[in-house]
């Protein structure tokens, strides 16, 4: 798109007109922006319910940080590693 200054006063007339036409924020039924919150809403619900489910039944998959300490430690010692040679 032009720079403002730069467009023709048709061009202007034109941009205003779209401006002026644009809804505004008032909730309407049907708002695209109210649909997306809402579904986003509902997969973050549905995403936490399955993770929450996936823990119940599967436990043994989950990885817990402070139990495996020797992971740990080689993580930071890869990492010091690493950086010394970058």
């Amino acid at each position: 798109m032009k720079d403002f200054n730069e467009m023709t006063e048709k061009e202007k007339e034109d941009f205003l007109k779209l401006v002026q036409d644009l809804p505004d924020n008032s909730k309407e039924k049907g708002d695209s922006f109210d649909l997306f919150t809402q579904s986003f809403d509902e997969i973050s619900k549905t995403l936490t319910a399955s993770v929450k489910e996936f823990e119940i039944l599967y436990p043994e998959y989950i990885k817990d940080e402070r139990a495996n300490t020797l992971e740990k430690y080689e993580s930071k010692w890869t990492a010091k590693i690493k950086r010394k040679f970058s």
